[in-house]
Protein backbone atom coordinates (compact mmCIF):
# COMPACT_ATOMS: atom_id res chain seq x y z
CA UNK A 1 0.00 0.00 0.00
CA UNK A 2 1.35 3.63 -0.58
CA UNK A 3 0.33 7.27 -0.37
CA UNK A 4 -2.00 8.41 -2.81
CA UNK A 5 -0.55 11.31 -4.90
CA UNK A 6 -3.62 13.86 -3.41
CA UNK A 7 -3.24 12.93 0.09
CA UNK A 8 1.01 13.48 -0.30
CA UNK A 9 0.47 16.76 -1.79
CA UNK A 10 -2.79 18.02 0.23
CA UNK A 11 -0.92 17.28 3.79
CA UNK A 12 1.63 19.84 4.46
CA UNK A 13 5.50 19.24 3.83
CA UNK A 14 7.24 18.14 6.70
CA UNK A 15 10.58 17.00 5.32
CA UNK A 16 12.38 14.00 4.71
CA UNK A 17 12.65 12.38 7.74
CA UNK A 18 11.94 8.57 7.58
CA UNK A 19 12.77 5.86 10.36
CA UNK A 20 11.87 2.54 8.60
CA UNK A 21 9.82 0.58 10.43
CA UNK A 22 8.53 -2.88 11.06
CA UNK A 23 5.36 -2.87 8.86
CA UNK A 24 4.59 -3.58 5.05
CA UNK A 25 2.24 -0.64 4.82
CA UNK A 26 3.36 2.55 3.22
CA UNK A 27 0.37 4.38 4.88
CA UNK A 28 1.42 3.17 8.25
CA UNK A 29 5.43 4.37 7.52
CA UNK A 30 4.18 7.38 6.47
CA UNK A 31 1.87 8.66 9.19
CA UNK A 32 4.62 7.08 11.89
CA UNK A 33 7.09 9.43 10.48
CA UNK A 34 4.86 12.52 10.35
CA UNK A 35 4.09 11.48 13.87
CA UNK A 36 7.70 11.61 14.93
CA UNK A 37 8.19 14.75 13.36
CA UNK A 38 5.10 16.26 14.85
CA UNK A 39 6.66 14.66 18.36
CA UNK A 40 9.80 16.10 18.17
CA UNK A 41 8.18 19.37 17.25
CA UNK A 42 6.17 18.95 20.62
CA UNK A 43 3.01 19.41 18.68
CA UNK A 44 1.85 16.08 20.56
CA UNK A 45 -1.87 16.65 19.74
CA UNK A 46 -1.17 16.33 16.34
CA UNK A 47 1.48 13.63 16.38
CA UNK A 48 -1.07 11.02 18.25
CA UNK A 49 -3.69 11.96 15.41
CA UNK A 50 -1.01 10.78 13.33
CA UNK A 51 0.19 7.65 14.99
CA UNK A 52 -3.32 7.11 15.00
CA UNK A 53 -3.83 7.12 11.27
CA UNK A 54 -0.70 4.71 11.44
CA UNK A 55 -2.57 2.58 13.33
CA UNK A 56 -5.75 2.42 11.08
CA UNK A 57 -2.97 1.55 8.64
CA UNK A 58 -1.88 -1.04 10.33
CA UNK A 59 -3.95 -2.13 13.47
CA UNK A 60 -0.62 -4.43 14.62
CA UNK A 61 2.12 -1.67 14.23
CA UNK A 62 3.14 -1.61 17.80
CA UNK A 63 5.33 0.76 17.49
CA UNK A 64 2.18 3.28 16.87
CA UNK A 65 1.34 2.82 20.26
CA UNK A 66 4.39 3.43 21.31
CA UNK A 67 4.33 7.08 20.16
CA UNK A 68 1.09 7.75 20.92
CA UNK A 69 2.30 6.61 24.55
CA UNK A 70 5.17 8.48 24.59
CA UNK A 71 3.00 11.71 23.16
CA UNK A 72 0.03 11.39 26.05
CA UNK A 73 3.22 11.46 28.63
CA UNK A 74 5.02 14.40 30.46
CA UNK A 75 7.40 16.54 28.13
CA UNK A 76 10.30 18.91 28.82
CA UNK A 77 7.63 21.40 28.27
CA UNK A 78 4.73 20.24 30.43
CA UNK A 79 5.73 17.92 33.49
CA UNK A 80 3.44 16.14 35.13
CA UNK A 81 2.86 18.50 37.70
CA UNK A 82 1.43 21.04 34.78
CA UNK A 83 -1.47 18.70 33.86
CA UNK A 84 -4.84 19.38 35.52
CA UNK A 85 -6.07 16.62 37.48
CA UNK A 86 -8.68 15.24 34.93
CA UNK A 87 -5.70 15.16 32.04
CA UNK A 88 -3.39 13.74 34.57
CA UNK A 89 -5.53 10.67 35.19
CA UNK A 90 -6.38 10.28 31.16
CA UNK A 91 -2.88 10.13 30.35
CA UNK A 92 -1.63 8.10 32.58
CA UNK A 93 -4.27 5.71 31.84
CA UNK A 94 -3.88 6.30 28.01
CA UNK A 95 0.13 5.47 27.67
CA UNK A 96 -0.58 2.13 30.22
CA UNK A 97 -3.29 0.89 27.75
CA UNK A 98 -1.14 1.76 24.53
CA UNK A 99 1.59 0.54 25.45
CA UNK A 100 -0.21 -3.01 27.00
CA UNK A 101 -1.81 -3.08 23.35
CA UNK A 102 2.01 -2.39 22.02
CA UNK A 103 3.20 -5.56 24.09
CA UNK A 104 1.15 -8.14 21.99
CA UNK A 105 2.00 -6.14 18.79
CA UNK A 106 4.86 -6.66 16.07
CA UNK A 107 8.08 -5.02 16.49
CA UNK A 108 11.33 -5.08 15.98
CA UNK A 109 13.89 -5.81 18.33
CA UNK A 110 14.80 -1.57 18.86
CA UNK A 111 11.03 -1.04 18.91
CA UNK A 112 10.49 -3.41 21.54
CA UNK A 113 13.08 -1.90 23.72
CA UNK A 114 11.48 1.70 23.00
CA UNK A 115 8.64 -0.05 24.17
CA UNK A 116 9.84 -1.50 26.93
CA UNK A 117 11.81 1.32 28.19
CA UNK A 118 8.29 3.98 28.11
CA UNK A 119 6.53 1.47 30.06
CA UNK A 120 9.23 2.09 32.96
CA UNK A 121 7.75 5.81 33.19
CA UNK A 122 4.33 4.78 33.59
CA UNK A 123 4.66 1.70 36.49
CA UNK A 124 2.03 3.22 38.30
CA UNK A 125 -1.83 3.48 37.70
CA UNK A 126 -2.07 6.12 40.67
CA UNK A 127 -2.30 9.46 39.47
CA UNK A 128 -2.44 10.68 43.04
CA UNK A 129 1.21 8.89 43.43
CA UNK A 130 3.40 12.08 42.50
CA UNK A 131 6.88 9.96 44.04
CA UNK A 132 5.77 7.28 41.75
CA UNK A 133 5.24 9.26 39.08
CA UNK A 134 8.67 10.88 39.80
CA UNK A 135 10.29 8.07 39.81
CA UNK A 136 8.81 6.84 36.56
CA UNK A 137 11.33 9.71 35.10
CA UNK A 138 14.26 8.30 36.21
CA UNK A 139 13.44 4.48 35.39
CA UNK A 140 12.47 5.83 32.11
CA UNK A 141 16.24 7.36 31.69
CA UNK A 142 17.85 4.42 33.14
CA UNK A 143 16.19 2.33 30.46
CA UNK A 144 16.54 4.37 27.61
CA UNK A 145 20.67 5.28 28.33
CA UNK A 146 20.81 1.22 28.61
CA UNK A 147 19.06 1.11 25.37
CA UNK A 148 21.42 4.20 23.88
CA UNK A 149 24.35 1.77 24.54
CA UNK A 150 23.16 -1.01 22.69
CA UNK A 151 22.16 0.84 19.45
CA UNK A 152 25.03 3.74 19.78
CA UNK A 153 24.30 4.66 15.28
CA UNK A 154 20.45 4.78 15.79
CA UNK A 155 20.23 8.79 15.81
CA UNK A 156 16.79 8.40 17.39
CA UNK A 157 17.33 6.11 20.17
CA UNK A 158 20.23 8.96 20.78
CA UNK A 159 17.50 11.63 20.59
CA UNK A 160 15.15 10.45 22.81
CA UNK A 161 17.52 8.78 25.41
CA UNK A 162 18.44 12.38 25.65
CA UNK A 163 15.18 13.45 26.30
CA UNK A 164 14.40 10.93 28.64
CA UNK A 165 17.23 12.18 30.62
CA UNK A 166 16.50 16.01 31.03
CA UNK A 167 13.36 15.19 31.61
CA UNK A 168 14.49 13.83 34.67
CA UNK A 169 15.58 16.91 36.29
CA UNK A 170 13.30 19.31 33.70
CA UNK A 171 14.41 22.98 34.06
CA UNK A 172 16.53 22.16 36.56
CA UNK A 173 19.88 20.66 34.76
CA UNK A 174 22.33 23.42 36.79
CA UNK A 175 23.11 24.51 39.87
CA UNK A 176 23.92 28.46 38.72
CA UNK A 177 26.43 29.01 41.68
CA UNK A 178 28.56 26.49 41.02
CA UNK A 179 27.87 25.82 37.42
CA UNK A 180 27.74 22.02 38.53
CA UNK A 181 25.07 19.80 37.23
CA UNK A 182 21.92 20.44 39.66
CA UNK A 183 21.37 17.66 42.59
CA UNK A 184 19.26 14.61 40.98
CA UNK A 185 19.79 15.64 37.38
CA UNK A 186 20.95 13.29 34.28
CA UNK A 187 23.11 15.73 32.58
CA UNK A 188 25.81 14.10 33.84
CA UNK A 189 27.81 12.01 32.76
CA UNK A 190 24.65 12.25 30.38
CA UNK A 191 26.37 9.81 27.49
CA UNK A 192 23.59 9.50 25.36
CA UNK A 193 23.50 13.47 25.15
CA UNK A 194 27.75 13.96 24.45
CA UNK A 195 26.76 11.01 21.82
CA UNK A 196 24.07 12.65 20.14
CA UNK A 197 25.85 16.05 19.71
CA UNK A 198 28.84 14.29 18.06
CA UNK A 199 26.35 12.93 15.56
CA UNK A 200 24.83 15.69 14.78
CA UNK A 201 28.09 17.82 14.49
CA UNK A 202 29.42 15.31 11.66
CA UNK A 203 26.61 14.88 9.19
CA UNK A 204 28.44 12.43 6.98
CA UNK A 205 28.10 9.71 9.90
CA UNK A 206 23.91 10.87 10.06
CA UNK A 207 22.06 8.80 7.51
CA UNK A 208 19.22 7.25 7.69
CA UNK A 209 18.89 3.47 8.16
CA UNK A 210 18.06 3.79 4.32
CA UNK A 211 21.24 5.77 4.05
CA UNK A 212 19.68 9.08 2.86
CA UNK A 213 20.89 12.10 4.97
CA UNK A 214 17.85 14.16 7.02
CA UNK A 215 17.27 17.74 6.31
CA UNK A 216 15.51 20.22 8.06
CA UNK A 217 11.60 20.35 7.86
CA UNK A 218 10.00 22.93 6.30
CA UNK A 219 7.84 25.67 8.47
CA UNK A 220 4.93 23.58 9.61
CA UNK A 221 1.43 23.94 10.26
CA UNK A 222 -1.28 22.94 12.96
CA UNK A 223 -2.94 20.92 10.24
CA UNK A 224 -5.17 18.04 11.54
CA UNK A 225 -4.23 14.60 10.40
CA UNK A 226 -7.93 13.56 11.56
Amino acid sequence: MTVSPAEAVTYYDLGSFHRPIDTPSGQAQTWFDRGMVWAYAFNHEEAIACFGRALAADPELAIAHWGIAYSVGPNYNKAWEAFDPGDLAASLARARTELTVAAGGRASAVERGLIEALAARFRTDDPSDTDALQAGHAAYADAMAELAQAYPDDVDVQALAADALLNVSAWALWDTRTGEPAPGSRNSPGRAIVHLLSVMNQPARSPTRSGRRRTPSPRRSQRSAR
